[in-house]
């Protein structure tokens, strides 16, 4: 087998499956986490691509702030966009006030959102949705944690005589947070370099 195309592949998949959410078909973001979990993911009995390729200590592109251990609320991926008449979620792509390079299993376990005593990793967000929601797998069991992400951090409050009168939570969490892991990955240039890496 020629890790070297599976790698190619994979890449590919992210950037397609990117460019389908980016045009609306916003689901594609599960396929960019069956992807991650394929470069990303080892354990007992499945050994990730990179790890494959001998690629332990290569870094990938963050773009969220570490997070301090008493923060009860943070919402590194998916940056709540306030208009005029609404609340939207959104990746931040390039706009992200944060571009650090990190190791590769630190960036897998970095803490990218916290709602109370909830801290999901990037790792966490993409074994949910590989796993139970269709990108691998479909499991209708998820954790309490992965529901909330999916349910909603964020809400748009209604308002009426100055009273709140209707909390509609904005769903999707989940989905804005893969879009941009997969802006991530694709603008990592130690990743995009082994991808033609000759020693391979």
């Amino acid at each position: 087998m020629d890790l070297r195309e599976q790698l190619r592949n994979q890449i590919s998949f992210i950037r397609t499956s990117c460019e389908g959410y980016d045009r609306g078909q916003v689901i594609e973001a599960i396929r960019v986490a069956a992807a991650l979990r394929v470069l990303f993911h080892d354990t007992g009995r499945q050994t990730s691509l990179l790890t494959q390729l001998g690629a332990k200590q290569i870094r990938i592109l963050s773009t969220v702030a570490q997070v301090h251990p008493n923060v009860v609320f943070f919402s590194g991926m998916s940056p709540l966009r306030i208009t005029s008449t609404n609340g939207t979620v959104r990746a931040s792509l390039g706009d992200a006030a944060t571009k650090i390079p990190m190791p590769r299993l630190e960036w897998w376990q970095q803490v990218v959102s916290v709602v109370g005593s909830l801290r999901a990793s990037r790792k966490d967000i993409v074994l949910g949705a590989a796993n139970k929601e269709g990108g691998a797998h479909v499991d209708p069991q998820m954790s309490k944690d992965y529901r909330k992400l999916r349910e909603g951090i964020w809400a748009r409050v209604h308002y009426q005589g100055g009273r709140e009168i209707v909390r509609e939570p904005i769903r999707g969490t989940q989905l804005v947070c893969l879009r941009q892991m997969g802006y991530e990955v694709l603008n990592s240039p130690e990743l995009i370099a082994l991808t033609n890496s000759p020693r391979l």
